[in-house]
């Protein structure tokens, strides 16, 4: 009875395409590096819920220090990439995926036997096809379909996002509640009387209207007044004070013009007085000049 060779699974890999598909070159799109068969001999790829979906390897960057190994679908969308540095490396090391951020959550592993093959074809930095380095289907592990993971973006375009056991809390005017007759739909109420404002009802009372003038839709009140007044706060920060820069006469045009009238008589008056007093005083001169005057009779001759 002939001698029957049965090699474990790992070192058959070695012989033989797989991971990679069987009838696949290889070869780069260069045609320069081809990925030795002895070099991958198992790798699993749980990334998408979509049997459909293919994935192939893209890249490899073979250098002394350091060989990383890309992984994209079929639409050329990076997954991730295995890094080996061959310093920590041994015979059929296990590696894990690190995913993209368009894969978030993507689980990978891959088995390498050892570096003196890979070592062996030329260093640098190659790029593959899906028709020459596309993984076999078994390779894929389709998952459950579920959210792979949240994203939220703010106004101002700023992102983040989650994986896994997602808590989102329900803080001030905000409500969650479980649709009645949709069990998989989640509503969120948002409105007043829910946490946020302040109700004016109760030792907290609100200035609501001044003078019967209500505030605008955002409920901000304008005071406006000319250029002569000034707003500070009161130091103690319970009010405004108001304050008059100019110091400005509190009177009208009438007012002005009754004071202009009555200052003119008073000059009119005073004018009329400087006259009295002058012919008073010519009066009392040419008395004076009068009651001293000399009349002697020359002398006779």
């Amino acid at each position: 009875m002939p001698a029957v060779d049965n090699l474990d699974f790992l070192n058959t890999n070695t012989l033989r395409n797989y991971p990679i598909k069987e009838g696949k070159t290889r070869v780069s799109t260069n045609g320069v590096f081809t990925i030795p068969n002895d070099f991958i001999v198992d790798m699993q790829l749980a990334a998408t819920y979509d049997p459909e979906v293919r994935f192939y390897i893209s890249r490899i960057s073979n250098f002394e220090d350091s060989i990383s190994i890309e992984i994209s679908d079929n639409e050329n969308v990076l997954v991730g990439s295995f890094l080996i540095i061959p310093s920590n490396h041994w015979q059929y090391k296990d590696y894990f995926l690190t995913p993209t951020e368009e894969y978030v959550g993507t689980n990978g592993i891959i088995t390498i036997t050892g570096l003196k093959t890979i070592k062996a074809v030329p260093s640098g930095s190659f790029s593959f096809s899906l028709e020459t380095a596309e993984l076999e289907a078994r390779v894929s592990v389709p998952s459950q379909k579920s959210v792979n993971r949240l994203v939220f973006i703010n106004n101002n375009g700023n992102s983040f996002f989650t994986t896994g056991d997602v808590r989102i809390v329900a803080r001030s005017n905000i409500r969650f509640k479980l649709d009645e007759e949709d069990s998989n739909t989640v509503i969120i109420d948002v409105g007043n009387g829910l946490g946020l404002n302040t109700e004016c009802d109760g030792p907290t009372k609100c200035i609501k209207t001044i003078n019967g003038i209500p505030p605008d839709e955002d409920s901000n009140f304008t005071l406006d007044f000319s250029d002569c007044a000034t707003l500070t706060p009161i130091p103690a920060n319970t009010g405004l004070l108001l304050e008059d820069i100019c110091c400005k006469p509190c009177m009208g045009c009438n007012d002005i013009e009754e004071l202009t009238t009555r200052l003119m008589t008073t000059e009119n008056g005073l004018v009329a007085l400087r006259q009295y007093y002058s012919d008073l005083e010519r009066l009392f001169t040419d008395f004076k000049t009068t009651q001293t005057y000399s009349c002697d009779c020359p002398p006779e001759s």
